[in-house]
């Protein structure tokens, strides 16, 4: 029965009505040992019964295996992996170990968990205690914090209990929390009283005010006294702190049990499976049998359940094995190792008992961590396996093998996203290791590190350096290492150094028949050639690794190939591949390089006006990016978002994204990341008639820029002739014309065709405005939506000037339909006024319904119109097929439809009309 804590119970309730009406919620219940964390989340079963439920208890020997968490709570739902889509089956498998491991991406694992659950509400709701989460491996933490931040609407509820101050924490910043307290003056009298346990008043009220509410501890305390400190004849002991006073009264019980009790006891608590078989096992190898511990199964420090052995509280384990010296301990893990020495299932728990007793280099202990790290990695339990490749390398003798296996333990953080621990033990490794090839991994470590959350710049000499060791025996790494050292140059705004590491890429020959090698070679070539001028052969092989990228099969070439699309001003096949390395980085649950890509597409799909695909791609990507703690991936898709929100007039907004980018990018040092930001403050300020603060921002851009062929030059050309032309700096404008015309010119775009048009007609008077103007409608066909509308507007405006009204109200009538679909609010005002300056009235048009709908419903929107099953674009988005579900009746509602096929007729139209271009859900 529970004391005092009805406000908790009625938080706990309302989420477990929550699941009834397939709601889903995570909490954490958060509070010192003892406060009564276990006791709340064994209500919350009891409260339960109509639900699943299913329970795990992270433990501290377990916390070295990967896994084996999940693997114990999600274990009664198991039945249900067929209902899995494949990938995500197979990945779940290998990592709890039910078949062959085969290296999976440790995201394709927690969405796989996700699913299971999600299949469970199914039937009906299912609750998820974990007690002890700061014990809980990381593999099982980091998968169950996915799960939490991803529940929706599926009927799932997921508590963790997790004590605070301890060496080891759980984070979970992301999930709700509740710190509990100590009970209240009258609970903590009405618990102590059912103790049983008399004690004369004075020492009752000490014992009430040393407790401080801490439930385990009344009624444990008054245990450990003894006759005369309950009498108080004899004083009671001196208040500690509260774990160590807990721990204090159990190593006092624990004493007064016989030997072979306590050295059982020990045994137990060295292994904590439970396994009553296993500690009999070891027990003897000691001189002790299991049946020694009836005594402390009487004294309520154990319980025995069939063939589990139970500790009372997880403080009696700490204190039994806390209480025992090293030798002690020593000996004990020896024979645990022992007794699972014919137990090839156990090779990973045995590996870390010998871990435990050995003191000196032991190579056979090496041997069983290096396998033991082996099959962790191949689970994707990268922490797990880490830390087994660590402590091998403190038990090697031999420097060389240290330093492999310390280079392992580092790229298994790395992958684990782990970086600033991942770079510590890179650079304790590098005086260690030799070897050209593991110094390239090291390098790669520092390289992830860096790209994700540091400042890429600075890692390119120890890219380059590494690539120039491994060059001769490993070329394909040496171009790799290149690769990312080109791109934290370029990046870094440093074009000498770009030219300087293409120079040393075509020194490096890839191996016979290596394709990939060849390709990346070619596009650091084909780059170098169109900075310096050459074109022709910039094109030529900037062509042959497109075509190369449309055939990849791993997700980072094929966004590497995209580059070269998109220095080839070929938006469509960039878009295409960029489309093609999300697919790719989805299915195989590499959430880092789907960050980074729909990032990338994000800031291009803003840029060809595509503004709610826009929105879709940047939003997931923020999420992932900040998931993933990757907060350099933040910087395209914020200024993305940044950019819609400048068109759509949401003008704090679009300065807060824009300002978190430059602020990020300089920190970062990452000018190119910053650019597409100042853009869109210069938006801001077009969209406002403030001419002349956006024509500074439009020059800042032009005046860094590299003079590559990037996609960001042809709207700061055809703006910043505009801004000039309103701001009264015509010259400004005139100068800009021709470098404007000479870039249509090379990057061939059709889009910007008719932009140049409507240029030149804004520096043109009279008629020959008005020839260039007709001569702008007349290629709008290949023009971008927003840019059509913004024709349409000064075509009008000029037409009126030129008191042609009737004339200019059809095209500023059309141009602000155009606006209002794209919800262009600033240019719709425009419109507007000049409308009636014509002597027309126009009135605000209703918002779209799809207007209505978030970046979320959209993208799911678009996979359902696709033809995709709500389990398929679950899995494509990491979410339940129920919350997909949800979202898609959200969808149906706002658009006042009532089916799928009625979605894939409907569309989704950004701007409707010959000339603009649709953006069609498929």
């Amino acid at each position: 029965m529970l004391y005092g804590r009805d406000a908790e119970r009625a938080a706990i309730g309302a989420l477990l009505d929550g699941a009834r009406a397939s709601r889903s919620a995570a909490f954490v219940v958060r509070g010192e040992a003892g406060i009564g964390k276990s006791a709340l989340l064994e209500d919350a079963r009891e409260r339960a019964t109509d639900m699943h439920v299913l329970a795990a208890r992270g433990v501290e020997s377990e916390s070295e295996l990967p896994f084996a968490g999940l693997h114990q709570l999600i274990r009664p739902a198991l039945d249900r992996m067929d209902g899995l889509p494949a990938p995500q089956a197979t990945a779940l498998r290998s990592a709890l170990g039910l078949e062959a491991a085969a290296g999976q991406e440790r995201f394709l694992v927690f969405s796989a968990c996700l699913s299971l659950l999600s299949e469970l509400a199914e039937r009906r709701p299912v609750l998820c205690l974990v007690d002890d989460a700061h014990w809980l491996d990381a593999a099982s933490s980091d998968a169950l914090q996915f799960v939490a931040r991803r529940l929706d609407a599926e009927g799932i509820v997921l508590l963790f209990a997790a004590r605070v101050s301890d060496v080891r924490g759980f984070e979970a910043a992301d999930v709700p929390s509740l710190m509990l307290t100590g009970l209240d003056a009258e609970a903590a009298a009405t618990l102590l009283n059912r103790g049983g346990v008399e004690a004369a008043p004075l020492v009752r009220e000490r014992l009430l005010a040393q407790t401080q509410g801490n439930a385990l501890a009344l009624v444990e305390l008054p245990r450990g006294l003894t006759a005369r400190q309950l009498s108080g004849e004899e004083p009671l002991p001196e208040a500690l702190p509260m774990t160590r006073q807990l721990e204090s009264v159990f190593h006092e019980r624990v004493g007064r049990l016989p030997e072979t009790t306590r050295l059982i006891l020990l045994v137990a608590a060295a292994d904590d499976s439970e396994d009553i078989a296993l500690i009999g096992r070891a027990g003897e190898r000691l001189g002790a049998t299991a049946a020694a511990l009836d005594v402390a199964e009487q004294a309520q420090l154990v319980s025995i359940h069939g063939t589990r052995v139970e500790f009372h509280h997880p403080l009696v384990r700490s204190a039994v094995y806390g209480a025992a010296t090293s030798t002690e301990r020593r000996a004990v893990h020896r024979a645990l190792a022992e007794a699972l020495t014919e137990d090839l299932e156990q090779a990973d728990r045995r590996a870390w008992h010998l871990a435990s007793c050995t003191l000196e280099h032991d190579e056979d202990v090496v041997k069983a961590l290096d396998e033991a790290a082996g099959r962790a990695e191949e689970r994707a339990g990268h922490v797990a396996a880490a830390k087994a490749f660590q402590r091998a390398a403190e038990l090697s003798a031999d420097s060389a093998d240290r330093g492999r296996l310390m280079v392992r333990a580092a790229r298994n953080l790395s992958l684990a996203g782990r970086d600033e621990d991942a770079v510590v033990l890179a650079n304790q490794a590098l005086p260690v290791v030799r070897q050209p090839a593991l110094r390239a991994e090291l390098a790669h470590v520092h390289a992830l590190a860096a790209i994700r959350r540091g400042r890429p710049y600075e890692v390119v000499a120890v890219l380059v350096d590494a690539a120039v060791e491994v060059a001769s025996i490993e070329p394909a790494k040496a171009i790799e290492l290149l690769m990312d050292a080109a791109d934290a140059v370029w990046n870094g705004g440093d074009r000498a150094e770009y030219l300087e590491i293409t120079r040393l890429a075509a020194t490096v020959v890839p191996a016979a028949g290596d394709e990939t090698s060849s390709s990346i070679a070619h596009s650091l070539a084909g780059f170098a050639a169109m900075i310096n001028g050459d074109t022709s052969e910039g094109v030529r092989l900037l062509g042959e690794v497109v075509a190369w990228g449309a055939a990849a099969d791993e997700p980072r070439h094929v966004m590497w190939a995209s580059y070269a699309a998109q220095w080839l001003g070929d938006e469509e096949r960039f878009g295409a591949l960029t489309d093609r390395a999300a697919s790719l980085a989805r299915q195989r649950g590499e959430l880092g390089v789907l960050a980074d890509t729909l990032g990338m597409r994000a800031g291009q799909l803003a840029l060809k006006q595509r503004f709610d695909e826009a929105s879709v791609a940047a939003s997931e990507a923020v999420q992932l990016a900040r998931e993933l703690k990757a907060d350099n991936l933040e910087l395209y898709p914020l200024a993305a978002l940044a950019i819609v929100s400048a068109v759509r007039g949401r003008d704090e907004e679009a300065r807060e994204h824009a300002e978190a980018v430059l602020e990020l990018a300089t920190a970062k040092g990452l000018p190119l990341r910053a650019s597409t930001a100042v853009y869109a403050l210069a938006l801001v300020d077009l969209g406002r008639a403030r001419w002349a603060d956006a024509l500074d921002r439009l020059d800042s851009l032009l005046e860094a820029e590299s003079g590559a062929l990037d996609p960001m030059v042809g709207p700061i050309f055809a703006d910043k002739i505009e801004a000039a032309v309103r701001a009264s700096r015509p010259d400004d404008a005139r100068a800009a014309l021709p470098l404007f015309g000479a870039w249509v010119g090379y990057s061939g775009s059709p889009s910007a065709q008719p932009r140049l048009a409507a240029c030149r007609a804004l520096l043109a008077e009279g008629e020959e405005a008005t020839e260039h103007f007709e001569e702008a409608l007349r290629l709008g066909g290949d023009a971008r939506p927003f840019d059509f509308a913004r024709i349409q507007l000064l075509y009008g405006e000029h037409l009126r000037r030129a008191r042609r009204r009737t004339d200019a109200r059809i095209h500023l009538r059309a141009a602000l339909a155009a606006l209002e679909r794209l919800r262009a609010e600033p240019w719709a005002e425009r419109a507007r006024a000049e409308l009636r300056a014509s002597g027309e009235t126009a009135r605000k048009r209703d918002p779209s319904t799809f207007a209505e709908l978030t970046p979320q419903e959209l993208q799911i929107a678009r996979f359902v119109a696709d033809g995709s099953s709500n389990k398929e674009v679950a899995a494509q988005l990491f979410l339940s097929p129920r919350t997909v579900e949800y979202h898609l009746r959200k969808v149906f509602m706002k658009l006042g439809i009532s089916s799928r096929s009625e979605l894939i007729r409907h569309g989704v139209v950004e701007g409707s009309g010959p000339q603009e271009t649709a953006v069609a859900l498929s």
